[in-house]
């Protein structure tokens, strides 16, 4: 049965540590193929493999980021892209590539003409921020991967694994944080922010951790909502989910004073998995539980 863990007393604000750098050779060069019929078009990058993993657009132009994979030392190895594509011309206006250090991004974000880029970096974090020509401005490297980033304003979020980070556009570094958060069974770990959404001045982040709302021990996620403020005070936390399943929530949307939150449950033991299928939950503004539902192969 689902339900509510009630609120999350258990969490502390870390110290948290950077590592300034300057390097990036950004600039690659490789060749690209386009097409188009009545129906579309697209462009592909000729002599990489790899993926997308963020996207967003700017009036008539669209930026990605990802990984392609390059052949070195005999392996495949990600390295981090990110380009910016024209829509309304269809095409490719630049391409950026941090060359010889593993890693991928995960989320772009641009706002007043700065694009500003996180992911995983050489087994870090990282952020980045360049101009709309696609030059390196300024960057870091820090203890987490970021998942995602966040327009708040005059500033940016940066968000993932524990690790809260907000900038300004010459980054300069607002607040550098680390939440971490600790479940039934006394466990501290930091928290793992699938997505953060910007309410009203507030700043509302959704994750997954072990043990909420159970002490079965390593066989238990349950979900968690967090609101903190703009200087990143926890103003209320409250945890959710079964006893009997894994939930993973990570997607939230704002709409009409309530949060709609989604993500997906299967039954775990110690020999086999189930699938269960697709949850989609309401939650109020101060976090409590409206309804939940769950969607399976039987469409129940």
């Amino acid at each position: 049965m689902f339900g509510s863990g009630g609120r999350l007393a258990g969490l502390r604000v870390l110290s948290a540590v950077f590592m300034m750098f300057i390097f990036l050779g950004l600039i690659t060069v490789p060749c690209f193929a386009s097409y188009s019929d009545v129906e579309g078009w697209g462009i592909a990058v000729v002599g990489f493999r790899g993926k997308v993993l963020g996207s967003f657009v700017d009036g008539d132009f669209l930026y990605i980021c990802g990984y392609v994979e390059r052949y070195v030392d005999d392996k495949y190895s990600p390295e981090i892209f990110v380009a910016k594509i024209n829509i309304e011309e269809r095409m490719l206006v630049w391409y950026r590539v941090v060359e010889n250090v593993r890693g991928w991004a995960n989320v772009v974000l641009v706002k007043d003409g700065y694009v500003y880029v996180a992911g995983l970096l050489a087994g870090k974090g990282f952020i980045i921020c360049l101009n709309s020509d696609g030059e390196f401005l300024w960057g870091y490297v820090t203890e987490k991967c970021f998942k995602g980033l966040l327009d708040l304003g005059d500033y940016v979020l940066a968000y993932g694994e524990g690790q809260f980070i907000i900038l300004n556009r010459e980054g300069d570094i607002v607040e550098n944080v680390v939440i971490e958060l600790r479940n039934r069974v006394g466990e501290w770990s930091p928290l793992n922010v699938m997505k953060a959404i910007y309410v009203n001045g507030k700043i509302y982040a959704l994750g997954y951790k072990w043990n909420l709302v159970s002490e079965k021990r390593y066989f238990d996620l349950d979900g968690f909502l967090i609101c903190f403020n703009k200087d990143l005070e926890v103003e209320w936390a409250v945890g959710f989910g079964t006893k009997e399943f894994n939930e993973y929530f990570t997607d939230i949307y704002y709409h009409n004073e309530y949060f709609y939150i989604t993500g997906f449950s299967h039954e775990m033991g110690e020999e086999v998995t189930e699938e269960k299928g697709v949850i989609v939950a309401k939650f109020s503004l101060n976090g409590t539980p409206s309804w939940v539902k769950l969607f399976n192969s039987r469409c129940e």
